[in-house]
């Protein structure tokens, strides 16, 4: 017989100590990894600018030139992006004053539903 008594822990113990320690995610988490995976896509842009050796003619809105193809498709997928990009944060700016108003107006709601009215 042994003098020691060894003390096995439970799974349910194990879990609940586990779940204390997770750290959440954090916006400057996302900003971090953002960050790497946008200089990892800027880094492949360049090789590919710079292999390629072709020349590509350009006119928009008047102007006219030469420049490389990986150049000009880069400026194609500028464009795009801020084609969506633009209208797309003019949404969501245009949402939150919309929740932000109607937040307040339920506040008052709210406020005015609580106070008695005057002279009952």
């Amino acid at each position: 017989m042994s003098l020691i008594k060894i003390r096995r822990r439970s799974r349910p113990q194990l879990r609940s100590r586990a779940s204390q320690h997770v750290i959440k995610r954090t916006r400057t988490g996302g900003v971090c990894v953002a960050s790497v995976l946008f200089a990892l896509v800027l880094a492949l842009l360049l090789i590919f600018i710079l292999e390629t050796g072709q020349r590509a003619s350009i006119s928009y809105l008047g102007a006219h030139g030469h420049v490389p193809l990986g150049v000009a498709l880069l400026f194609a997928a500028v464009r795009g992006i801020l084609t969506v990009v633009v209208p797309g944060t003019a949404r969501i700016v245009q949402l939150k004053i919309t929740a932000r108003i109607c937040g307040l107006l339920r506040s008052r709601r709210t406020l005015n539903d609580r106070q008695p009215e005057p002279g009952s």
